[in-house]
């Protein structure tokens, strides 16, 4: 076999090349090759060697580390290869700079699934539970099942709830929640997870705010089937909202959300810095925006809340009679009563809308409003 072809068809190889004319030949360039891409092409002899270099960096701290931790060293070895130093195709020419991430270790307690956040035990249940040692770099997780030390141990802090065994498995005892933890041989926890026994409801996260209260909306629902919720605020004003919890809420630390809102621009709102207390929002321009938050450590994310700044506001063609903005049905000869209301509440000049039957098949019409 021809040895070109047999070297590109290995999973990982590098390509070097050097371009030439009559009279000059180019520095070697070198392109690496990772499962049949490309993923670093254009990369200079330094360069090559500062990869190395980091590279290397990385497998010495994880062989310092135990017998886990060593398990995925070659892995995220390669991840920061392809996530920090990355030279993509379409770079060539441009000036390329080397960098070092920063990765973080740490243990959780998961189902045989990698259920994580929390794990459901119905009545008379029992579940096996595993360690599992974590690398996360550049957002990118890494996980390996541990086995737990000797001389670290299996808790549970509500054992009239959820008991767990010496080996991780977790049995039934009556209904509510429970914290089961790793805890080392000085009994500092090493990883936790909360397990719901029976009918409890699972653990939800939502924005509110700091002072006073959210409104609700009637003609919109989130995909719990709950009415969306949402503040007006006026253009220079500003508004604090924190994240909230149906539960275990006093243990929610506000600075490790992130904070994010559909005005990618702030065109219409300025999002500050997370604090203790939570988020301070200011209206700029008249305009609506949905606002979120999420969490990667606690892989939770918050519904969405609607701000409405300055004299924005969102219409709703409406049954009067019921105030209602869902599909209606009419029997023949029957009439309704349609009008438009808005959120917040604005007075709505009639004349400013012509009303018009946008689709009419038999038992059904759709009418359309133009503003």
């Amino acid at each position: 076999m021809n040895r070109i072809k047999s070297i590109a068809q290995k999973d990982i190889y590098v390509q070097a090349e050097r371009l030439c004319t009559g009279t000059e030949t180019s520095e070697y360039k070198y392109c690496l090759a990772y499962y049949g891409n490309f993923v670093m092409c254009d990369i200079s002899a330094e360069d090559a060697r500062e990869i190395i270099s980091c590279l290397q960096h990385a497998l010495d701290v994880n062989e310092k580390g135990g017998q886990n931790e060593k398990e995925i060293s070659i892995l995220v070895a390669l991840v920061m290869l392809l996530t920090t130093f990355v030279v993509p195709i379409s770079a060539y020419g441009k000036e390329q700079k080397v960098q070092a991430y920063a990765f973080h270790e740490h243990y959780f307690i998961s189902t045989e699934d990698y259920e994580e956040d929390e794990i459901r035990l119905d009545m008379d249940e029992s579940i096996q539970l595993y360690l599992n040692y974590a690398t996360e770099v550049d957002n990118q997780q890494f996980n390996s099942l541990s086995e737990v030390s000797p001389d670290w141990y299996w808790e549970s802090a509500n054992p009239d709830i959820v008991k767990i065994s010496e080996d991780g498995v977790a049995n039934y005892v009556s209904e509510g929640v429970a914290r089961i933890s790793v805890k080392d041989a000085e009994g500092a926890e090493q990883a936790s997870v909360d397990v719901l026994a029976g009918d409890v409801e699972t653990k939800k996260y939502s924005i509110t705010r700091v002072n006073g209260e959210l409104q609700k909306n009637p003609y919109e629902y989130n995909d719990d089937g709950e009415e969306m919720l949402y503040a007006q605020i006026d253009v220079g004003e500003t508004i604090n909202l924190k994240i909230d919890s149906n539960r275990d809420s006093d243990q929610i630390v506000q600075t490790d959300w992130e904070w994010n809102s559909s005005d990618y621009d702030e065109e219409m709102i300025q999002l500050g810095e997370p604090t203790e207390e939570g988020i301070a929002i200011k209206g700029i321009a008249d305009g609506v925006v949905t606002i979120y938050a999420y969490n990667n450590y606690y892989d939770g994310c918050t519904s969405d809340v609607t701000l409405y700044v300055g004299d924005a506001c969102s219409s709703y063609v409406v049954d009067m009679a019921e105030k209602a903005t869902e599909r209606r049905y009419m029997d023949i000869g029957e009439s309704l009563v349609l009008g438009v209301l808005t959120v917040p509440t604005k007075s709505v000049d009639a004349a400013k809308w012509e009303w018009y039957i946008e689709k009419c098949t038999i038992r059904r019409v759709s009418l359309k409003i133009i503003h």
